[in-house]
């Protein structure tokens, strides 16, 4: 993917720039997480990089807060609030573009509104998570993001799942197929999308990842998201 993409993450954060493509911070948990040693070890890093005056020029934070462990953070809108003041919002007066925590909800969220009046330092981007079947869904989200907080959103991840009435990831290659196209158009032909990349994370069954997990070869689901970006 690296001649094609600009970015990506790895939900460390201190990513590393690979192959000429970017690598976005991302504050993962803090205090006031339950989530155990992957958050305290990720934290410990981000403490290190500010002592150490390491300034990324964009960082992320926090991920999915509303959601419990099993895949997200789990803080409430207090604790993140806090948090957020004391770790990431002094990044914005040395110039890094803050991006919001990202939400496990969709358009049906109840935590940003709260967070948003807790804090001090409001942040850049909206970074949301789009897990939809299909365009119009997708679009719903970032319609819903832009008009409730007044800035453009970076989908920091997407990905085929019927989310309503439980999660259950979508395993039609040619559903997935026309997904992707689709939002991938989408996303390069809006004003208010800065960036976009796909999930390939848990949770998402075996017809969606994008790599086989087994010998890192790309999936008939990764070979059509390259071609769909390799034709822009």
């Amino acid at each position: 993917m690296a001649p094609y993409i600009s970015w990506y993450s790895d939900y460390t954060p201190n990513t590393p720039d690979e192959q000429g493509v970017t690598g976005i911070g991302m504050l993962w948990g803090a205090d006031g997480s339950p989530c155990g040693s992957d958050m305290t070890t990720r934290l410990a890093t981000y403490e290190s990089m500010m002592s150490n005056n390491t300034i990324p020029s964009i960082m992320f934070g926090f991920y999915e807060p509303d959601c419990t462990c099993t895949m997200s953070s789990d803080m409430s809108t207090s604790d993140a609030a806090t948090q957020w003041e004391s770790l990431i919002a002094p990044l914005a007066a040395k110039g890094t573009v803050l991006g919001s925590p990202s939400m496990c909800k969709q358009y049906d969220e109840d935590f940003l509104t709260p967070f948003k009046s807790a804090i001090q330092t409001d942040w850049d981007v909206t970074s949301i998570h789009i897990n939809k079947p299909s365009l119009a869904e997708a679009q719903k989200d970032v319609e819903y993001y832009v008009q409730t907080y007044g800035k453009k959103v970076w989908v920091s991840e997407f990905a085929c799942v019927n989310d309503q009435p439980s999660w259950e990831p979508c395993t039609d290659q040619t559903q997935i197929d026309q997904f992707i196209n689709d939002v991938v158009s989408y996303f390069e032909g809006s004003d208010d999308v800065v960036a976009y990349g796909p999930s390939n994370g848990a949770g998402l069954g075996d017809v969606w990842p994008l790599t086989d997990s087994t010998t890192g070869d790309l999936t008939a689901t990764g070979t059509t998201y390259l071609n769909a970006i390799k034709g822009l």
